[in-house]
């Protein structure tokens, strides 16, 4: 390569220099824009920044255990009690938060060390990193599928801030409100390890949820010593938002009329006349049977309206649902969702039918009882007493809306009713406004407050929904119409969930570059806000899969994703740390190339196995590594397995038939696939063992719930 070649423009020194200058000076030495293509800290050269990140990542892991090997244990441990935020929170601590007895951090100690090992471009990474603090995020704006712009609500004064991340900026909506470690880079933001996404609590705000939980466990006042707390009581913070969450719940569903009730009645005057004076009631309509009434002797079914909208649900569109009445021809029964539901119909009914029926038998399950039941128990000890006043209802209700018109989609139809929707919620008067509509509390500085919250939940939903469906309806004339100019952002641009890109090399004559070895450290983990719709595997069985269900999952599992990131991403969303534990397990196993391979099936058995849209089932690294030493002892040493052994080897898998199928792809891959893409052959059995540890431990989180 010629000397020119080797040479750059720079134009924050306005001369050619070499690239050795360039790695050793940009962005320390010379004041570099973000624009210029060498420069590793811009926006445009994001995976270069994420490879920088987990080499450092590891790097300076390595030598804090170093320093002391206790380090070590302390984080395992903190790993053990909790997989995501306890892992990341006791990593931070270590680094950047604990002092000596000199009063200095590791990081300040490296610091004052030179930083012995780092090359530049590192050097400012960890500067950047010094400065991690928790932060409770507010998003305002999403500028594209990496970056979005929030506010740190702890700090009011503070401007908001640009953050580029791809795995939050992907599923990010207007006012998703996060409590996460952030730290600055010089021309934006970045996350590191999981957030919390902080849940509607009835009327009470982030911040005010934040500061009753702080206040509850015992920590301090004033904001600069609260987010050293935060920093070390990270997971506490966690465990009392979820349990504040479940008690919530539990004492909603305690209140909630959710019995579903059933009267039966006997008729005593003719089929037809019965029929003809229920059918009189202009509140009645002819509904569809369902299979299971005429499996019981039903014929026909009819459905009660309210007669009116009950208080404070005017905005509900098309007619609220009072119950239904199935139709035999001896007997009918009248069915509804809640008690006081049921007494309505029952006395409308009986009124309009008079002695043409007589009454036989009645039932009533308690269904909110049986969803209590299933509740996991909170810990009321980390709950603050105020975050359970003013308590959240749930109506049961259900309501019909006419057919689209000739010619209008249900997605478009259904988007013009919500718009009424909330017109109508103008004038409604709002329990959690003190009675009041939101146009008269938009005028009222003591109720204001609140309103914003009411509505930056609304913009939430439109937004989340836009992601799910693709559509782009705009919520912003609520917030003009009500005066809200504080809260008046653009909406979100179109995007599909994307994972973070692999790494790429960098340049190989940059002083910032070395071994780049991609290994994602526990701070590349997200957890974005929301969870991915689309299909799913079906409700996870206690028994094993048959050959039939594994061949069929593992096909339909990925048909949903259009690439192999927008799998990653929904895996991501999921609070996952498949590929994280997939990699350390590989160690040994397999090189890069192939564990970019191995990849492939970690995504088609997750989906196999793992319900889309709620949270990932816990792994246990430890566990998985024990499994694959068994194993790795019944093969023997070289490597090599004889049949007896790989029999063995399946047979105490609890899902043997998916297993089977994978390996079988994974060695017709090795057979018949593309040269370049194929693993190799040495690397097979490593492959299983890790698919196989993988299957093992997803089935056993799915069994533990």
């Amino acid at each position: 390569m010629s000397q020119a070649k080797k040479r750059r423009s720079c134009p924050a020194v306005n001369r050619d220099i070499t690239a050795a200058e360039c790695g050793e000076n940009r962005v320390s030495h010379y004041a570099c824009p973000e624009s210029c293509p060498f420069n590793p800290f811009a926006a445009a050269n994001y995976a270069a920044l994420l490879q920088a990140e987990n080499a450092l990542d590891l790097t300076c892991m390595k030598r804090c255990a170093a320093e002391d090997a206790a380090v070590t244990t302390t984080i395992a441990a903190a790993r053990r009690l909790n997989e995501g935020h306890g892992w990341h929170a006791a990593i931070a601590w270590n680094l950047f938060f604990q002092r000596d007895g000199s009063g200095k951090t590791f990081g300040e100690r490296w610091q004052e060390a030179g930083f012995p090992g780092l090359k530049n471009d590192e050097r400012v990474l960890f500067r950047g990193k010094m400065q991690l603090r928790v932060a409770l995020l507010e998003v305002h704006r999403v500028l594209d599928e990496q970056r979005f712009e929030a506010v740190d609500l702890l700090d009011p004064t503070a401007t908001p801030m640009m953050l580029v991340d791809r795995s939050v900026a992907a599923v990010a909506v207007r006012f998703v409100t996060i409590l996460t470690w952030t730290y600055p880079l010089p021309y934006f933001s970045r996350l590191s390890g999981m957030g919390i996404t902080m849940s509607d609590l009835g009327p009470f705000s982030p911040v005010e949820m934040l500061d009753a939980c702080i206040a509850h466990l015992g920590g301090p006042a004033g904001r600069d010593a609260q987010r050293r707390w935060l920093a070390e009581n990270f997971v506490r913070i966690n465990d009392a938002l979820v349990a504040t969450g479940l008690e919530r719940r539990r004492q909603m569903l305690a209140r909630m009329d959710a019995s579903f009730g059933a009267a039966t009645y006997e008729l005593r005057a003719s089929f037809r006349n019965c029929r003809s004076a229920l059918t009189e009631d202009p509140a009645i309509e002819v509904d569809e049977v369902q299979e299971a009434e005429l499996k019981k002797g039903f014929a026909e079914a009819m459905v009660w309206f309210e007669a009116k909208p009950a208080g404070g649900m005017a905005s509900m569109p098309g007619r609220r649902v009072l119950g239904r009445v199935v139709l035999g021809l001896n007997e009918w029964r009248v069915e509804a969702i809640g008690g006081s539901r049921l007494d309505e119909l029952r006395e409308r009914f009986e009124a309009r039918l008079g002695n043409r029926v007589r009454f036989v038998k009645e039932r009533r399950d308690n269904l909110a009882g049986q969803l209590a039941a299933k509740e996991p128990p909170a810990n009321l000890a980390l709950v603050p007493p105020q975050l359970l006043e003013l308590p959240g209802m749930l109506d049961m209700a259900t309501s019909r809306i006419a057919a689209p018109p000739a010619g209008v989609s249900f997605e478009e139809y259904k988007a013009e009713m919500m718009v009424a929707q909330r017109r109508a919620w103008f004038d409604e008067p709002l329990p959690a406004l003190d009675g009041r509509t939101a146009r008269e509390a938009a005028k009222l500085p003591a109720l204001r407050l609140r309103l914003l919250e009411l509505v930056k939940g609304q913009v939430r939903q439109v937004d989340r929904s836009n992601l799910e469906t693709g559509r782009a309806d705009d919520i912003n004339a609520v917030i003009r119409e009500l005066g809200l100019a504080e809260i008046d952002f653009p909406p979100p641009p179109p995007r599909r969930p994307a994972a973070d890109a692999a790494p790429s090399d960098d340049e190989s004559d940059d002083e910032g570059a070395g071994d780049r070895d991609y290994c994602p450290p526990p701070t590349s983990r997200r957890h974005p806000p929301g969870a991915a719709a689309g299909g799913s595997a079906p409700p996870f069985s206690n028994r094993p899969l048959t050959l039939d269900e594994a061949v069929d999952r593992l096909r339909t599992g990925v048909d949903a994703f259009e690439t192999a990131a927008d799998a990653i991403a929904e895996i991501a969303a999921a609070g996952s740390t498949l590929f994280e534990d997939a990699h350390a397990l590989a160690e040994g196993l397999m090189d890069e190339r192939d564990f970019s391979y191995l990849s492939v099936f970690l995504i088609q058995i997750w989906f196999a196995l793992v319900p889309r849209g709620g949270s990932a089932p816990r792994l246990r690294l430890a566990a998985m590594k024990a499994a694959i030493a068994r194993d790795e002892g019944r093969i023997g040493p070289g490597g090599s397995a004889s049949m007896g052994a790989m029999r063995r080897i399946f047979e105490d898998s609890p899902q043997p038939h998916l297993l089977q199928v994978v390996t079988g792809a994974v060695v017709n891959s090795v057979e018949t696939g593309p040269k370049a893409a194929r693993p190799q052959p040495g690397s097979v059995v490593g492959i299983v063992l890790v698919l196989k540890a993988m299957i093992g431990e997803i089935d056993h989180g799915l069994r533990r719930r």
